[in-house]
């Protein structure tokens, strides 16, 4: 009977099949093979089939006698393995067929059908043994000599023959990371990790990832918090720079996985494709405000990650969507030196010095600070929404907020309080990130105060002013009497 040959010193980039043989001969105990696989992908499920057992050998005259495991006699008879790959006989495998040049990818291509016929539930195949990996590396041990059949849940494939007892793996796989990014529409370059913005303004979003060696099944997912909205219609993918057809892949728009969506790629994909998925949102009302009054609302996150392979799960990505508040104190300055604030006073915000572009917002609520003053609470919203108003009007402290900013913006008062100058011009806030900005230099303030002072009283009919010419009149009167009073006198005499 002729045995394999060659078999050994077969590696392949893919996990392929891999044989254990032993440098003792047939009369050593059975069980004393190893496998060792290092740099593992962490939390990957490894899962080895025994397809073939070492019953014997001769090691010098390479000579070895392996018999087909009962569950894969199927496999090694039917039609497109048998006198394709190997020749077989009485239930032994004599022969591996295609020696020399392209042996290696007619092992890949025979290393694929049998996971193929492994993975499949009506042929009854279990695995031998199966492990997940903690960390870069996975034993298994105490295994029978022979040829054996390794599955990694990355999707990727590894194979080796040898005639050692120990075998050590290198996984050439490595795990596909993903990398989220947004920008504003008017901005040119994506950004990572944060991004800030105003309430309903459009963003746009890129996702991208490269598709590494062996790995497979991708599918990627979308999680956005409740204050970002995600435009499902505008979802496009992109492969190499070639934007590709909607049937193409599996876009799944409401998933059960409680994400935003998801796109399964099928088997469209191949190694080293470079893969951008981009689409839109925005801000909605209710989303998170960072203020320095509240700083434990840090944002609203946008992530995304990968599943792939069987259970395996890439990196998370996110950006992280800030938007901001505006605090106004519309006051007084009292005799005393202390603020008062000023109700009834009415404001309106826009984004020209004109005043064109006017703002609307929603009133939400009001709130009590720290000391205790009465905020009244805005949200900015499109001029559309019911109950919105580009009129702001400070409730009897004096105090408001207009969240959902960033930018520039011009806060310009309409109605003074009677008997208070109103401001002759608008006032320029910035708002970029945590700082806000007053005026055209620098001039920092956690809140936008607005001082107000009260007008003067000018002269007017009734009033001291002709009081006053009476009375000077009146004197000059009596001065020229006591004159002519003293010269008559004077002549009398």
């Amino acid at each position: 009977m002729k045995l394999i040959k060659k078999i050994a010193a077969i590696m392949f980039a893919f996990m392929m099949v891999f044989t254990l043989s032993s440098n003792v001969n047939a009369e050593e105990p059975a069980g004393t093979g190893k496998i060792i696989i290092n740099q593992a992908v962490d939390k990957a499920e490894y899962k080895i089939y025994k397809l073939l057992t070492l019953e014997s050998y001769d090691k010098p005259n390479n000579i070895y006698s392996y018999k087909i495991d009962s569950k894969w006699v199927n496999f090694f008879e039917q039609e497109g393995i048998k006198n394709t790959y190997v020749t077989t006989e009485n239930g032994y495998v004599t022969k591996w067929i295609g020696e020399g040049t392209g042996n290696e990818t007619r092992m890949q291509e025979f290393t694929k059908k049998a996971l193929e016929y492994a993975k499949n539930p009506a042929n009854g195949i279990t695995a031998t043994d199966k492990k997940t990996a903690t960390g870069d590396s996975v034993t298994f041990d105490h295994l029978g000599l022979g040829y054996y059949l390794v599955d990694s849940s990355s999707g990727a494939l590894c194979g080796l023959t040898t005639t050692d007892d120990q075998i050590t793996i290198t996984e050439k796989n490595e795990a596909p990371t993903v990398e989220k990014k947004a920008k504003l529409d008017r901005d040119t370059q994506y950004k990572s990790n944060a991004l800030y913005a105003e309430i309903s303004k459009k963003i746009d979003f890129q996702i991208g990832f490269t598709v590494t060696k062996g790995v497979e099944n991708y599918v990627l997912h979308d999680i956005a918090d409740d204050g970002i909205s995600v435009d499902s219609n505008s979802i496009k993918v992109q492969v190499n720079g070639v934007d590709k057809l909607e049937n193409e892949y599996n876009l799944d728009k409401n998933p059960s996985d409680g994400c935003t969506f998801d796109i399964d790629f099928r088997n469209m994909l191949n190694e080293n494709d470079n893969v951008v998925v981009t689409y839109t949102g925005h801000l909605k009302e209710n989303a998170n405000i960072l203020d320095l009054s509240n700083p434990e609302n840090t944002g609203n996150a946008n992530k995304s990650y990968l599943t792939y392979g069987h259970k395996n799960k890439s990196n998370e990505s996110e950006v992280i969507i800030y938007t901001f508040s505006m605090p106004v104190f519309k006051y007084t300055k009292l005799d005393d030196g202390s603020q008062k604030g000023l109700g009834g006073v009415k404001f309106k915000l826009s984004t020209d010095t004109a005043g064109n572009n006017l703002l609307s917002f929603k009133k939400e609520t009001s709130v009590t600070d720290a000391s205790g003053n009465s905020i009244d609470v805005y949200t900015l919203v499109p001029q559309s929404t019911t109950g919105s108003t580009t009129v702001i009007t400070t409730p009897e402290s004096g105090r408001f907020k207009l969240n959902g900013l960033n930018g520039e913006y011009y806060l310009t008062e309409t109605k003074a309080l009677s008997g208070y100058n109103k401001l002759d011009a608008p006032i320029k806030v910035t708002i970029k990130g945590q700082v806000i900005n007053v005026g055209e230099g620098v001039n920092v303030q956690n809140t936008v105060e607005v001082l107000n002072n009260k007008g003067s009283l000018l002269p007017s009919t009734g009033g001291m002013g002709t009081t006053l010419i009476y009375l000077i009149g009146g004197a000059l009167v009596l001065g020229s009497g006591f004159v002519l009073m003293n010269k008559k006198r004077a002549k009398a005499k």
